[in-house]
């Protein structure tokens, strides 16, 4: 901010010096050198600032203890979660799908010999695990009768970031991704030693939820239906994989109550997996757009009435509410930064996607 401030007066300062040389009858010549000399010195200061807040990030604080980010708002997803692993000071605990990036896993391993590392992961999707993190890093491959699929990092017990993002290259680089940044101690001990499959709590005088599935898969479907039953105005949809029928049937009935629906699906799970899902909501009216391009849309959002936001890394699939280790969080948001950051996550998504259904109204 002080670079950008620094450039406006520079230009003011360009303008004074040129009728200053005006007035005193000086060369044109003279008056144009010292003018681009100027111009270019705001320039590169102003150049600097750019990369100063590209490569500058911010984590959750006692002050700020909630924070987004997108690499579609250009966040960079893997330098939050490298820089936060550098800088813990006693304890890192993850708890992976996929674990495969070089430089996190190289960061996991050097940081294991100063303070415990402990790391919970699916064996199928972080292979050969125990040669690449072994001896420094505590090892726990994790059996459930579906994936384990959960995305979650602690740090030092009070830091937590959770969301959609693999630790993988394609999924940190090319994905699109949310990651839910969070300063709470007592949430953090209870994802790391959980007493319980649900958790409530309050985050910057914002009511917050906690569901570790499958144990509380019930319980959370059951949420989910109802805050979609209760949507009075607008529910906005970014989902990798839509494929559970009550979810589609509560999204059908939300549009009969003339609750504007943005729904946006990953282009190649809306012609398999979500294909079955997609033309049930097209033949009721409901319309759908798909994510264009090679990345995958990986998101697992949703946002009603502006105010509420469900995510995790739970699909809304059958398999994430009865056999996957998944994790979903539901936030009620009054932030009003927040709550500008999901309108303008939830515009980007919808401008990189294309309608495959009806024609669709937009609310943006």
């Amino acid at each position: 901010m002080a670079c950008l401030l620094l450039f406006v007066s520079f230009v003011k300062k360009v303008k004074s010096f040129k009728r200053f040389l005006t007035r005193h009858n000086l060369s044109g010549f003279l008056c144009f050198r010292v003018s681009l000399s100027l111009l270019i010195g705001s320039l590169s200061l102003f150049f600097i600032w750019l990369v100063f807040t590209a490569t500058t990030t911010t984590f959750p604080s006692i002050e700020n203890p909630l924070i987004f980010y997108s690499n579609q708002t250009r966040d960079d997803i893997k330098a939050v979660f490298y820089r936060s692993i550098k800088e813990a000071k006693s304890h890192v605990y993850l708890s992976i799908y996929g674990l495969t990036d070089a430089s996190l896993i190289h960061i996991l391993k050097q940081k294991g010999l100063n303070i415990p590392i402990e790391v919970y992961y699916d064996s199928s999707a972080s292979p050969k695990l125990n040669k690449k993190l072994k001896p420094t890093c505590s090892l726990y491959p994790v059996k459930t009768k579906g994936l384990m699929h959960r995305k979650i990092l602690i740090l030092d017990k009070e830091l937590i970031f959770l969301g959609s993002a693999n630790f993988t290259p394609s999924s940190l680089l090319h994905h699109s991704n949310l990651v839910i940044g969070l300063y709470h101690p007592p949430l953090a001990s209870f994802l790391q030693d959980p007493t319980n499959s649900h958790y409530s709590f309050e985050i910057n005088q914002q009511q917050a939820e906690v569901f570790l599935l499958p144990i509380a898969g019930k319980e959370a479907l059951a949420h989910i239906l109802q805050l979609i039953n209760q949507a009075k105005k607008t529910i906005d949809v970014a989902a990798f994989t839509l494929t559970h029928p009550l979810i589609c049937d509560a999204l059908i009935a939300a549009k009969n109550r003339d609750v504007k629906l943005t729904i946006v699906l990953d282009g190649y799970s809306a012609k398999g997996a979500s294909k079955k899902a997609l033309d049930q909501l097209k033949v009721q009216g409901v319309a759908v757009c798909a994510s264009q391009g090679a990345h995958l849309l990986h998101h697992k959002l949703c946002v009603i009435d502006q105010e509420i936001l469900i995510t995790g890394s739970a699909n809304w699939t059958k398999a994430a509410f009865t056999k996957n280790a998944d994790l979903l969080l539901i936030l009620h948001l009054k932030d009003p930064k927040l709550k500008k950051f999901l309108k303008k996550l939830c515009k980007i998504i919808k401008v990189e996607s294309k309608l495959i259904g009806i024609a669709m109204q937009s609310r943006f």
